[in-house]
């Protein structure tokens, strides 16, 4: 901008051809809200109005025409960085058709809306014409609301709640992350989206329900079920509040939802453990009754009616003392005091009840006390049982298993008549023969002529094989003694006689098993079961390879007999007396048999049986 007094005459002369302009619109600017300042094409100040003067408090010396020059500097001097506004000012000059917008910051805390544009006068560049316009108001209004703004918008989103906002067309608008979380999908994801699209099966089922309460602006509070992104079910609570614009309109709803999955699941538990009492109560095979501390009926169940003739509003009208009898009232009154004195937790004993048709019933009583968190009682537990039927299922089960019984020792019997009729026939086709075949040789030595030696020497060795055959037959019938030889010892030193008479590979191995832990009688059983099993192998398999397995566990003994033979149909062969006698040796110790056998795949059999008493020596 110019300053010497030849700009001042220069501008005068230059700004000629504009002066009838300014003088028609003088008084148009003046009433202008905003500070007007022309300056000319060289850059000097011709005309300001009086809003600039005040905006930018002229001394009254500076607003005088000929001082118009020097208005350029006050002004820089006003700003917190004038140096910058005056360089703006020069790079303006370069460029006559910019137009140009600043905001402008006060050292009094102002803050300026500067606009400029060229001075066109009949299509030629006559100057600039720059508009400033006081924003400080508008500005500190747009920082509280911009602060107001990121403050709600920070409450928003650190809420504890979720808000879901929805548009007039039921169209998700915004939400907040805690309501994103909830659903596992970011923000961006459920805008646009309606809220159906969130709601399970029923909360779809009754959505127009939910759609006119909205168009009525009915403000609600119910419970939903919605479904995450990942397909999870969780229950929430909505508060539905419409959105009504300035014309009484409603423009969509606002709702405050908060997650009560934890409480339903709550709810739900306790609703599903009382409909498990309720079932368990009302279909128990034993009468149960809830009596208050005074012994009246609360809650019975039809079993406890039937077993004593009463109608269920009937026993609701008595006490236990009433259908007590007599002799054994005193008894019973003992144990109930003990109970809520809190010396007992809980009491059994025989009694009599009196039926309804005066018939004496003879039941098994069970009894115990609930009480509140105080250890107040508030309700005792009767179960009562008709013990002349326990007795009936208690002899028919006994009788049961007597019969079982018979019949695992008919089986073993007959298992030990099949065992002597092997040892006969291997007697007379083995043993005898070889016997008959000594007597041979030893007959040709006695009549022989020449030397008797040859014929002394193979009598001796048919003489040793017989001695072998005669061991191995007495060992089958003898009952080993695993507590004194050792069961593992018992099961090698069979398979090394097998494997010298056989041509077949015994591999042997057990595994974490402790044989001093089990019955003998088990032992010798489980021994009977590998034996048997081999022995099948040896006469029906033609295998060439066997594998005994002993694993013992915390919980179970197993056993596995494996072979590469020939296999057989497990569906279609009928059971031997060497199959059966494993099946009943085995049920004597409650035991699982299982063969996994197919024509030209080997056999195996495993047996598994639980260690509990039946099988502990600690219980024999």
């Amino acid at each position: 901008m110019q300053t010497s007094e030849e700009s001042k005459h220069s501008s005068h002369s230059k700004s000629a051809s504009i002066q009838p302009s300014a003088d028609i619109f003088e008084d148009i600017l003046e009433t202008i809200s905003e500070g007007v300042m022309i300056v000319n094409k060289e850059g000097s100040i011709i005309h300001f109005n009086k809003k600039f003067s005040s905006i930018w408090e002229l001394p009254e010396n500076l607003c005088k025409p000929e001082n118009h020059a020097d208005i350029t500097g006050y002004v820089a001097q006003q700003l917190n960085e004038p140096m910058i506004f005056l360089s703006r000012i020069e790079s303006i000059r370069e460029l006559p058709n910019a137009v140009s917008f600043d905001l402008l910051e006060g050292k009094n805390g102002t803050i300026l809306e500067v606009y400029t544009q060229p001075l066109m006068i009949e299509g030629i560049y006559g100057g600039r014409i720059w508009n400033f316009r006081d924003m400080t108001d508008r500005q500190i209004a747009f920082e509280k609301l911009r602060k107001a703004k990121d403050q709600f918008k920070l409450i928003i989103n650190t809420a504890q709640e979720g808000i879901w906002v929805l548009d007039e067309n039921n169209i998700t608008s915004f939400v907040n992350k805690k309501m994103a979380e909830m659903l596992e999908y970011s923000i961006e994801e459920m805008k646009g989206k309606p809220d159906k699209a969130f709601l399970d099966a029923d909360g779809q089922l009754n959505y127009e329900n939910l759609l006119q309460q909205r168009k009525l602006g009915i403000h609600k509070k119910m419970e939903l079920g919605l479904i995450s992104k990942s397909g999870k079910h969780f229950w929430a609570n909505f508060s539905f509040s419409p959105i009504v614009d300035h014309d009484g309109h409603i423009r969509g709803s606002l709702s405050m939802v908060t997650d009560i999955n934890k409480r339903k699941s709550a709810e739900e538990a306790l609703k599903q453990s009382e409909l498990k009492f309720s079932h368990a109560f009302n279909h128990a095979p034993i009468g149960i009754g809830l009596l208050s501390p005074e012994g009246g009926f609360i809650k019975v169940n039809k079993v406890l009616c039937q077993l004593v003739g009463f109608r269920e509003e009937e026993l609701l009208q008595m006490k236990f003392q009433d259908i007590t009898h007599p002799e054994d009232l005193h008894d019973d009154l003992e144990n109930v005091n003990l109970l809520l004195q809190g010396s007992i937790t809980a009491y059994q004993m025989e009694k009599r009840y009196l039926h309804k048709s005066g018939n004496i019933i003879n039941v098994l009583l069970d009894v115990s006390l609930v009480c509140n968190d105080k250890q107040v009682p508030l309700y005792f537990i009767s179960q009562i049982q008709d013990i002349i039927e326990k007795k009936r299922l208690e002899e028919k089960v006994e009788i049961e298993k007597i019969n079982r019984q018979r019949e695992i020792t008919r089986a073993v019997i007959e298992s030990q008549e099949h065992e002597r009729s092997e040892i006969g026939r291997e007697l007379h086709d083995n043993v005898n023969q070889l016997l008959g075949t000594i007597r041979l040789y030893i007959d040709m030595a006695m009549n022989s002529k020449d030397e008797v030696g040859p014929f002394l020497e193979t009598a001796l060795e048919y003489t040793h094989s017989a001695i072998e055959e005669n061991r191995k037959l007495s060992k089958r019938m003898i009952t080993p003694r695993i507590n004194n030889l050792g069961f593992a010892e018992t099961v090698q030193d069979m398979a090394d006689d097998i494997m010298k008479a056989h041509p077949v590979k015994i591999c042997f191995t057990s595994k974490y098993f402790d044989e001093n832990n089990y019955q003998e009688k088990f032992k010798v059983n489980l021994f009977r079961m590998i034996q048997e099993q081999v022995n099948n192998i040896l006469k029906h398999a033609n295998a060439t390879r066997i594998k005994i397995n002993i694993l013992q566990t915390d919980t179970h003994l197993y056993t596995s007999i494996i072979d590469n033979g020939i296999g057989f149909d497990i569906n279609t062969k009928k059971k031997g007396m060497g199959i059966a006698n494993i099946y009943n040796r085995s049920s004597l110790y409650n035991g699982v048999v299982t063969f996994i056998t197919a024509p030209g795949q080997g056999c195996e059999l495993n047996l598994a049986f639980l260690k509990n008493g039946s099988i502990l020596a600690i219980a024999a």
